[in-house]
């Protein structure tokens, strides 16, 4: 009587170690010198592929007022731009 539930199939199992003789190296990511970050990224047609704004935000979290200023929030409180 009770409506019984559509069975999907099980996912395969996931593999969790490699395949034999498949000896590719994961090396631990060195940390990426900071001029190399902070450069504004590119895809291969040379447009920004990430905007500079919000790279920058990435930049520095803590300091958002550089790109606050020049757009303030986003038409919720008109009186920030007067405070600034």
């Amino acid at each position: 009587g009770v409506p019984q539930q559509a069975v999907r199939p099980a996912p395969p199992p996931r593999r969790r170690r490699p395949l034999a003789g498949d000896d590719r190296v994961h090396r631990h990511r060195q940390p990426v010198h900071r001029a190399v970050r902070d450069r504004v990224r590119r895809d291969r047609a040379g447009r920004h592929a990430v905007p500079a704004r919000r790279l920058a935000a990435v930049r520095d979290r803590g300091d958002r007022q550089r790109e606050r200023r020049h757009q303030p929030a986003a038409g919720h409180r008109p009186a920030d731009r007067r405070r600034r």
